[in-house]
């Protein structure tokens, strides 16, 4: 079995769509969206800890910079907390990231490499963006534009 040096454990019973956020330390975070939060948690822990071993850091990836940091720090505590509340739907939790990812542009703490929310690519055959309905997309789309348009 691989060594994992790292473990990101948030709530791993919770199956509802969430908004959480990862901090490492106490003082640097990421913000991520999640399908499932033991899922999405657990894809970033494999790549983390993949990395950690002597594996590529995607410079274009999502968590690049946390990564980078995590195992130039190693033995800290990882923490999650929600940032999103039960019951919100796709829209809401797109509106969220945005929001916190704002929030945090101008923070050197925070370590996202996206400034905009992450919506995955359609799917023909689901008609769906990864687990995101189009309407909720569209939605989204639409405030983000709304909102360019009152920050001029």
């Amino acid at each position: 079995m691989k060594d994992k040096p790292f473990i990101i454990r948030g709530n791993q019973k919770d199956p509802n769509p969430c908004v959480v956020r990862v901090t490492y330390n106490k003082d640097k975070y990421i913000i991520v969206k999640c399908k499932t939060q033991s899922g999405t948690l657990k894809a970033i822990e494999n790549a983390l800890n993949a990395f950690a071993r002597g594996g590529k850091n995607n410079p274009d990836g999502f968590y690049c910079h946390f990564y980078d940091h995590v195992k130039a720090n190693p033995g800290g505590e990882m923490k999650v907390t929600y940032v999103s509340t039960e019951g919100d739907d796709a829209y809401k939790l797109l509106v969220l990231e945005q929001q916190e990812l704002d929030a945090g542009r101008s923070n050197p703490a925070m370590l996202n490499n996206q400034t905009v929310a992450h919506i995955p690519p359609y799917d023909e055959i689901t008609g769906l963006y990864g687990w995101i309905p189009p309407g909720a997309v569209l939605n989204f789309q639409n405030w983000l534009k709304r909102r360019k348009k009152t920050l001029k």
